[in-house]
């Protein structure tokens, strides 16, 4: 498919989300400017789910990898040099490189405890408390989530709001 935007080069600094739906195999992300760009103007991509940062995105396009279909997330970014290099800094701060799931917090609780997780890209998440014999007690989260980091509070009552028993769960 195909988009566009149109903003005046005189805006210098500034970030853009994007979210592709990919369809096909080899897409590739490419882009180009009415005018020529002011000096100092520069362009970087950021591809959210492979954490690549590509600085000539606007000469050379961007290559989405091959085993990608569904939604892709990117960010471009324009401004000066300094701006760019602030703003990749602060978006990748903000997406964990891998999934985890920590532990929860305070253990042993009363009367709740927080789990806390990291997500590297959106998808969907699914925490579900289970008891030592493996049966399901609560389901904390069960929804498509940002990439980010991310708490759920599970205050110890079951599916149908029941306080559960104490032991380990």
């Amino acid at each position: 498919g195909h988009s566009w935007d149109i903003r005046s080069t005189k805006e210098f600094n500034g970030v853009w989300h994007i979210q592709a739906k990919i369809a096909k195999d080899k897409p590739r992300l490419s882009s180009t400017l009415e005018n020529s760009a002011p000096v100092g103007l520069l362009f970087a991509l950021i591809d959210i789910q492979q954490r690549v940062v590509v600085k000539d995105f606007i000469q050379n396009g961007y290559e989405i990898p091959y085993n990608t279909s569904g939604s892709y997330e990117f960010k471009i970014i324009a401004g000066d040099e300094n701006y760019i290099t602030q703003m990749i800094e602060e978006i990748l701060s903000v997406i964990p490189e891998e999934y985890s799931l920590k532990q929860n917090y305070p253990n042993p609780f009363n009367p709740i405890t927080m789990l806390e997780f990291n997500i590297p890209l959106k998808c969907i998440v699914n925490i579900t408390i289970y008891d030592l014999i493996g049966k399901k007690v609560k389901t904390l989260l069960n929804q498509t989530q940002n990439a980010g980091y991310a708490s759920v509070i599970w205050d110890a009552t079951n599916d149908y709001g029941k306080p559960v028993s104490a032991g380990i769960y």
